[in-house]
């Protein structure tokens, strides 16, 4: 069964909505998630230390958090500039 596509939802903007209303809950459900996640953080050991999304989404900030890698930082670092160029 299809969701239903109502405007000020989530839902409505991935389905493509533009509708400030909608952008707004998706990037307000955005928000909680990386909140929630910031507080639990990543374990030593994680696979996900070393990618961006160790940066962005769990907040990772040490630099010796992935030995022998690169950090969350230098991932996210390296990815924006990939991003810059294209």
């Amino acid at each position: 069964m299809a969701r239903e596509r109502r405007h000020g939802t989530r839902y409505c903007r991935m389905a493509g909505c533009e509708r400030p209303e909608c952008i707004e809950a998706a990037n307000a459900y955005a928000r909680e998630r990386r909140s929630r996640l910031r507080a639990v953080g990543l374990p030593p050991g994680d696979a996900r230390h070393g990618t961006p999304i160790g940066y962005r989404d769990y907040g990772c900030r040490d630099r010796d958090c992935n030995p022998g890698g690169p950090s969350c930082t230098d991932a996210h670092l390296a990815d924006k500039r990939k991003g810059e160029a294209a």
